[in-house]
């Protein structure tokens, strides 16, 4: 769906009434889920509500999903619950008993007409997934509303019976809208126009290209440039990677961002940097090791990460490092 005030007053039904108290909102990285749930927490007028945040690294824990929705409530599991939860990673989860037991509790102590928005639904494990989607079509009896998003095509089980609304890419005009509406200063309508073409479509990533104008405005930047090579990426994943890794990582980053490589035995030379912190980056996916050499491939996350004037203050202290001794 391409006009969002029109998708929130569809969703606004769903938060109301008997029955149908089930959506979802499906679309790709940078379309607007997140953005979406937070509109309609807004909206609700001091209706009862809970906002669920998952991440990938959700999946590989058995019922995270589920505990960081206890947690949103919040509920004290009772010895009941809890002495079916698995007390290892590997160990068989018995879905169906949690299910009726805490679908128990939650009709006994859920407020009626409680939303529960939850983010990023597909990220969480499939127990957490299962589970949820059986209290969410029990609850709408008791005048409970879920509302979820999914950055895949393919709905997770057993949500995939209810509503779906997928989210497209906006039009120029409208994200034109957007960026001098939540631009902080007063923008002109070429800068604006740039944007737009470098979001291709996508709100979240429009409004990360904003942010790092504004704040490199606000810093006094010169010259003020958007990132190059724009790539269709949340702003959200960004985050995350951020708060994923330690400060030495961040800053082993930083220099092997300055590209387009630097050697291994360089980076390992950076003051506070281990050979482990390093390969820590590799492992995970984000950094590429080939020849002895590193680079960072993710051109939005290096401009989001480090503006220009860093990557010009980090360029004339890595001139200062040891060089890697030849044989």
């Amino acid at each position: 769906m391409r006009n969002r005030q029109v998708l929130l007053e569809k969703l606004g039904k769903f938060t109301k009434g008997h029955r149908d108290r089930v959506a979802i909102v499906s679309g790709g990285s940078g379309l607007g889920k997140s953005w979406v749930l937070e509109q309609i927490g807004q909206r609700l007028d001091g209706q009862p509500h809970r906002l669920i945040r998952s991440n990938k690294h959700d999946s590989a824990w058995p019922l995270s999903g589920l505990f960081s929705f206890i947690s949103a409530i919040p509920l004290k599991l009772s010895p009941e619950i809890s002495g079916l939860v698995p007390d290892s990673t590997d160990a068989e989860v018995d879905r169906y008993r949690i299910a009726i037991a805490l679908l128990q509790e939650l009709t006994e102590k859920i407020e009626p007409d409680t939303v529960f928005l939850i983010d990023d639904l597909d990220f969480m494990d499939p127990d957490s997934q299962r589970i949820l989607g059986f209290l969410a079509s029990r609850l709408q009896g008791n005048r409970v509303s879920f509302i979820a998003t999914t950055n895949s095509a393919t709905v997770p089980e057993p949500f995939d019976v209810f509503q779906r609304f997928p989210l497209e890419m906006m039009d120029s005009l409208t994200l034109k809208q957007i960026a001098i509406d939540e631009s902080v200063f007063e923008l002109q309508e070429s800068v604006a126009e740039i944007l737009v073409c470098f979001a291709r479509g996508n709100p979240g990533t429009l409004l990360e290209h904003l942010s790092s104008l504004s704040e490199a405005q606000k810093s006094n930047q010169e010259p003020l440039t958007l990132p190059y090579h724009a790539r269709i990426e949340s702003s959200s994943t960004l985050r995350a990677l951020e708060a994923r890794f330690t400060a030495t990582q961040i800053t082993a980053l930083k220099y092997i961002a300055i590209g387009p490589v630097l050697p291994f035995a360089v980076a390992i030379k950076i003051p506070d940097v281990t050979e482990h912190d390093v390969s820590e980056l590799v492992n995970a996916g984000v950094v590429r090791f080939s020849q002895e050499l590193l680079n960072l491939p993710n051109a939005l996350m290096r401009s989001h990460l480090f503006g220009v004037s860093a990557l010009c203050n980090a360029a004339r202290c890595i001139c200062s490092l040891p060089k890697p001794q030849t044989p």
